[in-house]
Parts: structure tokens; C-alpha cells; sequence
């Protein structure tokens, strides 16, 4: 089989450096999107409540996950016998349970069977 002219591989290499070029210019121009996590599921996904087992401080982080500083009464629904201890050691009433509060209330919570 006879070679291609000189000038056939020329214009391929024309070609191609067109090509390239042109996809990498339009590549540079496109926006890049950097990666997002997927906030809506996480936070519209059902929280796991702490096990009794877990230190206070572990438990609580759990139940005040939007960093309020305090845990709710709704906040603590999803654990079954823990409204009776909330009452008892929310001191002002005032329907929150400090950290402190929340530490006196879970250790009375966790040795419950």
C-alpha cells in the first residue's frame, strides 16, 4: 500500500490541534460546579435517636443537632419514657434543657431499664 502524502498527514495534524483546541476552549468557558452534599436528604432524613448506652455529651449533640445550645421537649420525643425526666429536671421550666439539665436528666434516663 502506497504512503499518504506529506500534506494528508498536515492536514490531520491541522485538524486535530483544531479539535483539541476547540473543546478546551469551550471546557474553559463552561462553569465548573463544585461538589455539593446532599443537604435537603440529610436534613429532611429521620434522625436516629441516641441509645441510652451513649456519654451525655454524645447524646445531647445528637438531639441538639441545629446547635441550638439547648434541647426541646420535641427535640427528645423519639425517646420513649424520657418526658417524665425531662419535666423533673427542667429547673425554670421553661421547657429547654441546658446542657446541665440535660446531663442530670440523662443520667437519671440511662439507667433505666
Amino acid at each position: 500500500m502506497k504512503d499518504p502524502s506529506p500534506g494528508t498527514h498536515l492536514l490531520a495534524a491541522v485538524l486535530t490541534a483544531g479539535t483539541v483546541a476547540f473543546c478546551g476552549a469551550t471546557l474553559a468557558d463552561a462553569p465548573m460546579k463544585s461538589p455539593t452534599a446532599p443537604t435537603a436528604a440529610v436534613d429532611d432524613a429521620k434522625r436516629i435517636p441516641p441509645s441510652r448506652s451513649e456519654l451525655p455529651d454524645s447524646a445531647f449533640k445528637k438531639l441538639d443537632g441545629a446547635h441550638k445550645g439547648y434541647v426541646t421537649r420535641d427535640d427528645t420525643k423519639e425517646l420513649e419514657g424520657f418526658d417524665p425526666v425531662f419535666q423533673q429536671n427542667d429547673g425554670n421550666h421553661d421547657g429547654k434543657l441546658t446542657p446541665d439539665e440535660f446531663k442530670r436528666a440523662w443520667s437519671t434516663y440511662a439507667v433505666k431499664p
